[in-house]
Formats: structure tokens, sequence, C-alpha cells
């Protein structure tokens, strides 16, 4: 209530501001038509004097600019002509095709001597019948003429050597009929041009060319009186410009009228000499529409105040509704942003809680069956060993064995599921066999207008990593150089090869300690469109993509950047626009493939003796169990006990369940070698991790194993790092 009490009164103030807004222009109007008629009558015409000279000026300006291009263009002309290949058809040939190139105003080129008499030479056959004027400037010389087939030109020339001098003919009726003739002045206005003696060279008659605007009139129109006319050209003569109403006559009407006219000129130098450009038009032009824009703009003014006055009342209420419109619109469009921020949020939380959920579930599950695993592997190898192939129990002992790896498969693609785990999981990967692999997939996405080169020198060469990441990571690169070479023929080529100790020394980008383990470099060299520099500095940059909308998120490379950064290598790229790109991958070496026999043997005896060290007894006591059927002397004990163990007893290797403590076990590592115990060290791990492939490399383990496992496979890896002591 009380807002609708407030709008009231400004309802009233706004229309009574509109009235008192439009009483006061209509008692303006009526003012300036009562009082004001002759004064503002005097300052339109002086306006549009003001126009008149400024119009002048301006084709002044262009004039000279015209005349100034002109003399340029004959310069070069005129050096040409100079060279020496410059003769017969060949010069003939340049000066009519420049002659072609500017129809409308050059008309043709002349050679003559040092005389305008002796002609040497002209494109067009054009003859000299009268000389006006002939004057020189900085560029060289000026010649006003007629030709023999009554045109008027300017001539503009310059030497060309040897005592000749290269003219270039302006037709000036072309120059006017294409840049002056259709500007309007008025009604009957137009603009004219003539030289420092009074003579026409451009006239909208052609009959008023060549004549003398003074004298020649005098003998055509006997009888007429030239006073005011006279006083006008003698200001014009003088070489400056101005603005200036005179008596004259239409002398393109044959009944020649007498008319009061306005008239505004301007000079185009030449040198010492100059041109004058008149506009002229008559002065009823400005007075009648004067006056007929007033009496329109009083009655325009009257009916104005009455349309105001009526619906001021209806645009009051108008802004009103609409201030209220606007206001409920925008809360209610506060209110859906609001409702669907919200709603998204809401639905990201619950998303990522069930990730999380599904993550923490399926490792939780992979653990624990990996430990149920371990002790049926380990039995179904010792009743394996034990039983003869003719016992009745051997098929149970063969589909236990099969079952409990059928599971260990299971389990593997449990994992999978856990996006952690999946980006965690580190194995040892042949790396000819990954990037032949990867590079069908690549062939299936090649366009038919690119070529594949591969270069891979890879022999046993292993290194440490997620597949699946790689694989991703280099076909988001080739779909990009893909993309670079467009529609056009291109080739993309691949080379993959171990980097020499030299070369690694020379990669800047490589630290100190990453220039001590080997690396392995794939290049991607494309030939397309290349990058600028600006560009190249963005690409590895989140949501930076220079593709057009809908067609790329600028993710791929970002990622791409992750992935490499998580397997301890170095990705970049070089490039220059217009010469292609290339991307380096520089990923580290783990080691050389070696094929190994892994058919079970059976231990015959030996003084093999192992520490088993974890957090689980369900997993150590069964591997304990089936070393010891091997006569293996064993021990099991829990993390606490390890030091006290080694320092009692005389062990040839420790065996490590890992667990779900990763850090517990590298911990450990580290403070053994610190306190100089030189026992080789095996672990037992449901994954690769990055983690435990640094610490292989740095000495602080000897070898991993992944669960589950059997007592063979401890015990077969565990007789290999007994010879290392």
């Amino acid at each position: 209530m009380r807002e609708k009490v407030r709008e009231a009164p400004i309802r009233n103030y706004v229309a009574a501001g509109i009235l008192a807004v439009t009483t006061a222009l209509l008692g303006l109007v009526v003012f300036l038509c009562a009082d004001g008629w002759q004064e503002y009558q005097d300052s339109i015409i002086d306006n549009q004097k003001e126009q008149m000279l400024l119009t002048t000026e301006a084709l002044c300006r262009n004039m000279d600019i015209f005349i100034r291009d002109a003399q340029s263009d004959l310069a070069v002309l005129s050096r040409l002509s100079q060279q020496s290949y410059m003769e017969g058809d060949f010069q003939d040939q340049l000066f009519r095709s420049y002659i072609r190139e500017h129809d409308g105003f050059t008309t043709d080129i002349l050679i003559t001597g040092s005389s305008l008499d002796d002609v040497l030479y002209s494109a067009q056959n054009t003859t000299i019948e009268e000389i006006f004027r002939h004057g020189s400037t900085d560029e060289g010389q000026v010649v006003q003429m007629r030709t023999g087939d009554g045109k008027l030109c300017l001539m503009l020339g310059q030497s060309c050597g040897e005592g000749r001098i290269l003219w270039l003919l302006v037709d000036l009726k072309d120059y006017f009929e294409t840049l002056i003739s259709d500007i309007r002045l008025g009604n009957n206005g137009y603009v004219l041009v003539k030289n420092s003696q009074g003579l026409i060279l451009m006239h909208p008659d052609s009959q008023q060319y060549g004549i003398d605007v003074i004298d020649d009139r005098k003998k055509l129109y006997p009888g007429v009186d030239l006073t005011s006319l006279e006083q006008l050209i003698d200001a014009q003569l003088e070489g400056g410009s101005g603005v200036m109403e005179y008596d004259s006559y239409w002398w393109m009407d044959p009944q020649l009228p007498r008319v009061h006219k306005v008239a505004a000129w301007a000079p185009v130098p030449i040198g010492e000499d100059f041109l004058v450009i008149s506009s002229v038009m008559d002065h009823s032009d400005i007075d009648i529409p004067t006056a007929d824009s007033i009496t329109r703009m009083g009655s325009a003014a009257l009916l104005l105040a009455v349309a105001v006055l009526a619906l001021s009342t209806y645009l009051v209420k108008l802004l009103h509704d609409r201030r209220l419109s606007l206001q409920e619109i925008t809360h209610l469009k506060e209110r859906g942003t609001l409702l669907e921020q919200l709603h998204r949020s809401q639905e990201a939380i619950a998303h990522q809680q069930r990730l999380q959920i599904v993550g923490t579930m399926t490792g939780g599950i992979a653990h624990e069956f990996n430990n149920l695993l371990t002790p049926i592997l380990g039995h179904a190898d010792l009743m394996l060993m034990e039983l003869s192939e003719d016992s009745p129990l051997w098929e149970s002992a063969v589909e236990i064995s099969d079952a409990a790896a059928r599971c260990k498969e299971i389990i593997q693609q449990l994992s999978a599921l856990s996006r952690k785990n999946v980006e965690a999981a580190y194995r040892l990967l042949p790396a000819d066999a990954v990037i032949n692999r990867v590079m069908k997939m690549v062939q299936s996405a090649c366009p038919s207008n690119v070529q594949i080169i591969t270069r891979v020198e890879l022999e046993n060469v292993m290194i440490l990593g997620n597949e699946t990441q790689l694989q991703q990571v280099i076909l988001n690169i080739c779909v990009n150089a893909f993309q670079a070479i467009g529609s056009g023929e291109g080739t993309l080529t691949i080379t993959a090869a171990v980097l020499s100790p030299r070369q690694q020394q020379a990669m800047e980008m490589l630290t100190e300690q990453q220039r001590e383990i080997p690396h392995l470099s794939l290049v991607f060299t494309d030939t397309g469109c290349g990058m600028s520099s600006a560009t190249l500095e963005q690409i590895f940059d989140p949501f930076f993509t220079t593709k057009k909308m809908g067609q790329g998120t600028g993710l791929g490379l970002a990622l791409a950047q992750q992935i490499i950064q998580a397997h301890h290598g170095i990705i970049y790229a070089q490039s220059a626009l217009g010469q292609g790109s290339s991307f380096y991958l520089l990923l580290p070496v783990s080691g050389s493939q070696t094929t190994e026999a892994a058919t079970p043997v059976r231990h015959t005896g030996g003084v093999l003796s192992i520490l088993l060290t974890g957090e689980n007894p369900k997993v150590l006591e069964p591997l304990a169990a089936g070393l010891r059927e091997k006569e293996v002397r064993v021990a099991t004990c829990s993390w606490n006990e390890v030091e006290g163990q080694l320092a009692q007893n005389n062990f040839q290797v420790l065996v490590m369940d890992c667990g779900q403590q990763q850090d517990t076990v590298l911990s450990l590592c580290t403070h053994l070698r610190e306190s100089g115990s030189r026992i080789p060290r095996l672990l037992l791990a449901t994954k690769l991790t990055m983690e435990t492939a640094q610490a292989r490399q740095q000495g602080l383990l000897q070898q991993v194993l992944l669960q589950p496992v059997s007592d063979q496979e401890v015990f077969l890896e565990a007789q290999k790092l007994s010879k290392m002591l």
C-alpha cells in the first residue's frame, strides 16, 4: 500500500514535467518564427556557404592528389623508358597497357624532343593544336592544351633522357564527368574549373570549354551585364579561397535568366601556377527551403505539443507497468538461475559420491579377493606337486588351479570399474607392441589425403605405464595432426627410438636426475598449417582451442600432458605458421624385455632361507607352508619385527606382502638400505605404481610380483635374488 502511495506522486511529477517541456518547446518555436526569422535564415545561409566551401576545398585536394599520383606514375614510366630493353613494341605495349588500365583519365602518352612541336612518339596519335599555359613544378612540366580533335587536356611531363620528354595526357572532360559532374548544388547549381587566366577548363556545358569567362562571354552574349561576375573573377584569380554572392546568368539556359548566385572557390596549386575550382548555386535554393522548413517546423511543433499532451498520461502508465514487469522478470530469472545452479551442484555431488563409493568398494573387494586367492593358488600348487598325473585327485587339483586363475582375471576386470585404479594401473609394457597396436587405430582414423610414415627402432625396450592412457595420448596427437593438415595432401611421420647418452645430455628440458635414466623418444611430425608462437604457448592449457565452437573442448592436449607427467615423462611441441608441427614424447625406459621359463620346477633341496612379512597372516601362512614343502627355511613376522629377525637370523631374501601399506613398505626399504642391510627385497603387490617402479630403479626393491601369486613363483624369484648376496 505504501508503494502505491509513493508511486502516485511520481506519476504526477512526470506528467507535470512533460507538460512543462511541451509548453516551453511550443513557446520557443513561436518565438523563433515571429522574432528570429531573419537571424535563423542568415545562419542557415552562412552554414550553406561553409558547406559549399568545404566541398570545393575537398575537390581541390582530390585534384591535387590525382595530379601528384599521375606525376608519380609518370616518374616510374620515365625510368622504365630509359632501360635498354624498353624499345619498339615492348615500350608501346607498356604505354598502351597503362592507358587501358587508367581509361577515363589518361588519354595518351607522348614522347617529344626539347620542343612540343617535335613529337617522337604518340600511343594514340594525338596532335597538339593549341597551348594555353606552359609551366613547371618540382616534379616536371605542366601544360594546358587543346588536341587536334578538340579535347582539353592537362599534360604532365618529365625528362626521360637524351633530351627527350615523356608526357602523360589527362582528358579534363573525362575527369570532370567521372569525379565532379555528379555533385549537385541545389536545383541548378554546378561546379566548374578555370585556369589562372580565367579560361574555362571544365564545365557542365561542353560549349563553355576553352572560353574566357569574361571576354569570350561578352562576345557570345552581347549586352549582358557582367560587372558583378567580373568582381568575382578578379577575387578568384588572386589565388586564394573564399565565398561571394553575385549577380549572373544561367549560361546553359537558352533564355539566359538573370539570377542571384552564391559561389565558393579554392585554388589547386600546380608549381608556380594554379587552377580554380568554383562551386555555384542559386541563392533562392537556400532561402525557399529555409522558409519552408520554418513553416513545417512550426506546424510540426504544434502537432507535437497536442500529441505529447494526449500521450503523457498513457506514457507514464506504460513506464510504470514496464518497471514492474522488469522487476518481476529479473526476480524470476534470478530464482531460476539459483535453482538451476543448486540442481547441478546436487547432481555433481551425488555423482561424485557414487564414484567414490564405487572406487572404494572395488578397491577393497579386489584386495580381499586377492588375499583369498593367494592361499587357494598356493595349496593347489602343493597338491599338483605331491600328486601324480594318474591320481584320481589330479584333475580336481588342476580344476582348482584353473578356477583360481579365472578368478584372478575377474578381479582385474572388477578393479577396472574404479577410476582411481585404472589411472594408477601401471605395468611393464613392450614399447614396440604398444605403438604397433595404437597405430592400427590411427590408420583407421586417417583420412585418405594423409600419408603416415612410421620409423620405429625399438627392440626389447620396456616402459612402465598404463597402455590405455598412452594409446589415448598418441591417438589424440595423431587426430590433431590430421585436422591441422585439413583437406589438402599431407604427411604424418612417426619416429620412435631410444635416445643416446649424448642426445639426453643435450635435452635442456630433462633434469640432471632424468638424464641418468634412458629415455624413449616418440616424435610426431606433420605438414599441416602450423601454429603461431602465441598459440604454441597455450596449447597445453585446459579449455584452450583454435577449433570452431562445438568442434573441440580444448582438453585433449591438457589431459595428454597430465598423463605423460604421471608417467614421469615430458611432452612438448615445436611449430611455426605454414611449416607444420612436431610433438615430442619422452618416456623413461624401465629395462629390456626378456623371456624366461615359467615352467614350475620342484626343489630338490637346498639351504634357501626367506623372511616373510606383511599385514595379513592368511596370505603369509599358505605361502610359508608351500615354501617349506620345497625345503626352504621360512619365518614370518610383522613389520615391526623385521629388523630384529634380520639381526638374529641369516636370511637370504626378504619377501614383503604390500597389501594396502605401500608407504610402510617403502619406508622400511629405505631404512634397511640406510642401515647397511644388503638383503634382496621382493615385494608382493596388488598393482604396479609409479612409486614402486621408482623404488626398484633406485635399488630400494629388487623385484615386484603382482598378487595373487603362488609359492612356486615366489620360490623361483627368491632363488634368483639369493644369488645377489
